[in-house]
């Protein structure tokens, strides 16, 4: 049984000003197992991070179900949700902002165990300095303040706070994404050894396929709150079906500087639409008016999301005949 499932989640904003709602989530679905990483990747205003805020119960949903070990915590109250805070845990995106400035790291990693534990404060205090080891830094480290630290060691110590209560289900939110690509590259593997010796599931999410690729087992690629593409992590990067996926592939940077610029300049595209643009369901696919493979009846017909290929899914009224035909064999077009 999957430890996590959302079944056509939906969720929506009143936009300041419109009268018309805007769909940030649009009936999204999607299982993680236990000790799995799932990975959410879309561009920004996909509704990831809505998607997360729903599931941790910082935004109200309007449809769907999310079901945590086989309950049903859509509607949880608030005292159902602190009892779940023990099992789902969130890393976000900024370090700098995620820690209070005032308070100490051992002040910071205390607070959950005071709150939902009965331990003694010597216990806490040798918990403190064990997980901040665990996470690769000094026990030391509890005196001090977050303004002492760098931005890859603040977010260490926000995986750490995450971990205190030995959650199942960690939900990191572009948790490498303020950092430079070295100090992204440690805390990828911080977070891989965690799981293993840990057991921890997580739901990642990240507009870099690149990064998904090197942590996630799975992947739900995402486009204005819909599904576009689903399945194991190595076929959705080596062998991807969907033009929006293909599109973020072709985004990633490359390492020499002269085949990027000609990349973009081969691939850019001119048909980027605002984002409250996005058809409504039933009235076409979201993706239509930037899509290479463009057909009427995708400015018309919602595509569903269907089986492509073993494990995988794709929403897209060509998706037969793009499989049949090598990645490498179609034009790309960047989101640059």
């Amino acid at each position: 049984m999957s430890l996590l499932e959302v079944t056509d989640l939906t969720v929506e904003y009143r936009q300041r000003g419109r009268a018309p709602l805007l769909t940030a989530v649009d009936s999204v679905s999607f299982s993680l197992a236990a000790g799995e990483t799932l990975g959410i990747v879309g561009e920004s205003g996909s509704g990831k991070s809505t998607l997360a805020r729903a599931i941790l119960g910082l935004v109200p949903t309007q449809g769907g179900r999310i079901a945590f070990d086989g309950t049903d915590i859509t509607q949880a109250s608030g005292r159902d949700r602190r009892r779940l805070a023990a099992d789902i845990q969130a890393v976000f995106q900024d370090p700098y902002s995620s820690l209070n400035p005032a308070r100490t790291i051992g002040q910071t990693l205390a607070e959950p165990l005071g709150a939902h534990t009965s331990m003694s404060r010597a216990e806490i205090a040798r918990e403190v300095h064990d997980m901040l080891e665990r996470v690769g830094l000094a026990a030391g480290a509890a005196s001090r303040y977050p303004r002492h630290f760098s931005g890859g060691q603040r977010q260490r110590v926000a995986i750490a706070r995450a971990l205190m209560l030995s959650p199942r289900v960690v939900i990191c939110d572009e948790p490498t994404s303020a950092l430079d690509l070295s100090v992204q590259a440690q805390i990828l593997n911080l977070l891989l050894d965690l799981q293993v010796e840990l057991g921890l599931s997580y739901l990642f999410i990240s507009h870099d396929l690149s990064v998904v690729r090197h942590l996630a087992h799975r992947v739900v690629v995402l486009y204005r709150g819909r599904a576009m593409e689903a399945g194991p992590t190595e076929h959705v990067c080596d062998q991807p079906v969907h033009p929006y996926t293909r599109a973020l592939l072709a985004s990633a940077p490359l390492p020499d500087p002269p085949a990027q610029r000609r990349r973009r300049l081969e691939q850019s595209t001119d048909a980027a639409e605002p984002l409250d643009a996005s058809p409504l369901r039933g009235q076409g696919c979201p993706f239509a008016a930037r899509c290479l493979f463009v057909l009427d009846i995708c400015k018309t017909d919602d595509p569903p999301l269907e089986r492509s290929a073993p494990d995988v899914d794709v929403a897209c009224h060509r998706a037969a005949e793009l499989a049949a035909r090598p990645i490498d064999t179609l034009p790309g077009r960047a989101l640059c």
